[in-house]
């Protein structure tokens, strides 16, 4: 089973609870990989700047799955953002697609990010 928390909420607290309810029950639990979520703390802002300079508003949200990100954060400190065209309940599906005019929005945030940056 994969379990998604936000960010505030720490894996050991969730397996602690986990373990609480099955582990009475003669369930045995193997944990194969545990990662606390984090907050960008200057990345996400660069990027909201970029956005607003785009002419765009800003919709933050909480990234429901694993990504590179949660490696680049533990291993070596690296603030980072999920960004990108797309719908992500779609991503690497079948059915995955991306509007043409997400990719153009895509595109001016990038342009306004390099002119931050």
């Amino acid at each position: 089973m994969e379990f998604f928390f936000r960010p505030d909420i720490k894996a050991e607290h969730i397996l602690a609870k986990i373990k609480e309810s099955l582990c009475p029950k003669n369930f045995e639990i193997t944990i194969k990989e545990a990662y606390d979520g984090f907050v960008s703390a200057k990345a996400s802002k660069i990027l909201e700047d970029a956005i607003r300079a785009a002419g765009y508003s800003v919709r933050f949200s909480e990234m429901p799955s694993w990504t590179d990100a949660i490696n680049l954060y533990k291993y070596v400190g690296c603030d980072s953002v999920i960004f990108g065209p797309g719908e992500l309940h779609l991503c690497h599906t079948k059915n995955e697609r991306v509007r043409v005019k997400d990719v153009i929005m895509a595109a001016d945030i990038l342009v306004a990010l390099n002119s931050i940056l």
